[in-house]
Parts: structure tokens; sequence; C-alpha cells
């Protein structure tokens, strides 16, 4: 069986916000997968590994909190403040990356997450 090869999962918000939301955000998995980046995203669960999967990350949060965000009981996850110090100007560099979730342009100082914020 095919296993993921070369997948990108980069500059995501995912907020799980029911009690009995499952445990990860984002999951990888099986050994056979092969070149996987996991960069740049903003979560309030875990990035976990399964079935000894390998992957490159960098720049993951994944404490985020429902303060951070506008509305995120009606899913609204734009970033509430630009000074945000956890998230803003944190992201790793992806040259492929120019824009967010909006449009907006990332810069060379890019926020963590979906949403880069624009005061």
């Amino acid at each position: 069986i095919d296993r993921g090869h070369n997948v990108s999962v980069l500059n995501n918000t995912v907020f799980l916000s029911s009690p009995q939301a499952y445990d990860n955000a984002i999951e990888y998995r099986y050994d056979v997968s092969s070149g996987l980046q996991i960069k740049n995203n903003l979560t309030n669960k875990r990035i976990h590994a399964r079935d000894n999967a390998k992957a490159s990350l960098a720049a993951n949060v994944q404490n985020a909190k429902g303060a951070w965000f506008v509305d995120p009981a009606a899913g609204d996850l734009h970033l509430r403040s630009c000074s945000q110090s956890t998230v803003a100007g944190k992201a790793v560099s992806l040259g492929d990356i120019k824009d967010d979730i909006d449009g907006d342009p990332r810069g060379a100082s890019s926020d963590i997450g979906a949403d880069q914020c624009v005061p």
C-alpha cells in the first residue's frame, strides 16, 4: 500500500473546541511515508506521529487559546491581536508561501498559522 510522500502541511490554523474533541489536531503516520513537512501550524491540540512516521517539523504552536482569535466558536480564527507574541513574526521562512488565507502578503516576518495579522 502506498503511503504519503512529499506531503507538506504548512501555515494552517486548527482549533478544536469541543470537550470531546480528538486529542490530535494534525497526525502523520506510517514509517514508509517520506518527505513530510509540517511547519508553521497553529493548533490547540497535538501534532502527533503515528506508526513510526517521520516528518520535518518546525515552528508549530500546539497550545493556542480561544482568546487569541476573533470568534473561535463561530469559526473566525483570524488573530485578535497582531502582537500575539507566541505567533507574531515567529514562522520559519517558506519561500513558496507568499500570502495568507485572505490573500494578505506574509512578508519577511511571517506569523504562524493561516492568518497573517494586518493591523
